[in-house]
């Protein structure tokens, strides 16, 4: 039996978590209590495993411009994409 997985791209997974950690910062920073608690559990998660992959946090004071929601369909795109062709060989 072998073993199918997606590829691991370093510079996507990370750009990934770091969209997703700027896009839970603006619901901490912008909503009413109960979304703000939600997302500082949501951030903490995020920036664990992105630690845990790369050992670093995404330095609040640093980050880049770039638009989040853009860089998170663009990378949902990417892993829906990879896991059809792994799902494709699976069954051919």
């Amino acid at each position: 039996m072998s073993s199918k997985r997606i590829p691991f791209r370093k510079k996507r997974v990370k750009a990934y978590l770091d969209g997703c950690i700027r896009l839970w910062r603006k619901i901490r920073d912008n909503s009413e209590m109960e979304k703000q608690v939600r997302a500082i559990h949501y951030v903490d998660a995020f920036q664990s495993v992105r630690t845990s992959l790369f050992g670093e946090l995404l330095d609040a004071d640093k980050e880049d411009k770039k638009d989040t929601v853009d860089m998170i369909k663009t990378d949902r795109r990417f892993l829906h994409k990879n896991t059809d062709m792994i799902r494709k060989k699976d069954e051919g």
